[in-house]
């Protein structure tokens, strides 16, 4: 037995009892933990959700095809951004454009 606690009158049956609420706490701490860490990726996504990297303006979705291309709505940037894999989109469907038009 743990000699604090049994300095203090605890019996095996209160420092069983005792190991198992540290190990629950330690558990229920985890879960708090993540949740927290999700809270907060997600107002940081919400902070930031469509809003352009350079000047901070909103961004409006433009389609193109299949692709959804952000533009920012500022006079002054006028930014263009793609999501992953658009820009690969973007260049197949030119080049296959350009091969029907040349034949190539």
């Amino acid at each position: 037995m743990r000699d604090d606690l049994k300095n203090h009158g605890y019996s095996k049956e209160d420092e069983y009892f005792h190991r198992k609420d540290q190990e629950l706490i330690a558990r229920l701490r985890v879960k708090a933990e993540a949740r927290r860490a999700e809270t907060e990726e997600e107002h940081q996504k919400k902070e930031y959700w469509m809003r352009c990297p350079k000047c901070g303006s909103s961004l409006e979705e433009h389609r193109y095809g299949s692709v959804a291309i952000d533009r920012c709505s500022s006079r002054t940037c006028g930014g263009i951004y793609l999501d992953r894999g658009e820009l690969e989109i973007l260049v197949k469907a030119k080049s296959s454009l350009l091969s029907r038009i040349f034949g190539s």
